[in-house]
């Protein structure tokens, strides 16, 4: 689903995943196990304490971004930007559905582009290609929990 407002983007997809929702939570706590499910449209990932900067490649746009953890009541595990990168927020919330199933749902919300050209092509574009990354972020995720 994607929701565009004034000043940003947000798109979110989610998936059931058959694994422990205290293993979800502690691999989606911790950035240094990214890496082993993040797809290949992040690159140049390094964990830094309860944060972490990588570089993120879409169509329309390439962008290196920086995110340590908040809290949130919304979202037990939520990362928001410590620069003026255009990646705002990367949110997980965790639905545990019984002790050894879990549903996951991640939240990505992105500012909204300046000039003329991006205004117009990219809330076409990039809706698109976010919720192709965040899809394959989920599966990537379920598929480390699931083996």
């Amino acid at each position: 689903m994607t929701k565009t407002k004034l000043d940003h983007i947000t798109v979110q997809d989610d998936i059931h995943i058959h694994a422990s929702p205290k293993v979800a939570l502690a691999t989606l706590s911790s950035p240094q196990e990214y890496p082993l499910f993040l797809p290949s449209q992040i690159s140049e990932f390094f964990p830094s304490g309860d944060g972490f900067s990588c570089k993120l490649s879409l169509p329309l746009l390439t962008e290196t971004f920086s995110l340590t953890r908040t809290s949130s009541d919304d979202f037990p595990v939520q990362y928001t930007a410590t620069d003026q990168s255009r990646l705002r927020t990367l949110s997980w919330e965790l639905t545990p559905e019984s002790e050894h199933e879990i549903h996951v749902r991640l939240v990505i919300a992105i500012k909204k582009p300046s000039g003329i050209l991006k205004t117009i092509l990219e809330p076409l574009v990039l809706p698109v290609h976010l919720t192709q990354m965040a899809r394959d972020t989920l599966w990537g995720l379920k598929q480390l929990l699931e083996n």
